[in-house]
């Protein structure tokens, strides 16, 4: 069965996953480079130009299970301010941090260990904006 964990807002804290003792910790990259766009036709009439000051930051991670189908995985616990993913068939199935960047559909995906059995995401309230969803902080793998 394939699996995904969507975990997504503005990382304030942390981008880092901590991971289990011995298992080498995954940290998305804070912000990444990505070539400019470019259009398959033109379009009579306009000129396109890509905006060479774009910022692609880091905005969230997903982890899902399987390197195509992805199905989706709800949280077997939560709150407000958390929400905790249990991977207790981790080794059967094959589960994967994705890291996700604004202004582009450039993703990363790195394995997680198979020693890996639950991840929590925490979130808290946005300050500039309480009406906003809440704003990813980190998570944790264990």
């Amino acid at each position: 069965m394939r699996r995904i964990i969507a975990v997504t807002g503005m990382v304030l804290f942390s981008n880092s996953v901590a991971l289990a003792d011995g298992v080498e910790p995954i940290a998305c990259p804070d912000s990444i480079q990505v070539a400019p766009q470019d259009l398959d036709n033109k379009i009579e009439g306009w000129h396109y130009f890509s905006d060479g000051n774009a910022k692609y930051t880091l905005v969230g991670l997903q982890v899902y299970s399987g390197k195509n189908d992805m199905v989706p995985f709800e949280a077997g616990r939560g709150t407000e301010s958390y929400s905790q993913w249990l991977l207790s068939d981790n080794g059967k199935e094959k589960y994967y941090v994705v890291c996700r960047y604004s202004q582009t559909s450039v993703l990363l995906r790195r394995l997680l260990d198979s020693e890996i059995k639950s991840c929590k995401s925490f979130y808290e309230p946005d300050s500039k904006n309480p009406a906003a969803p809440q704003i990813f902080r980190k998570i944790t793998c264990e």
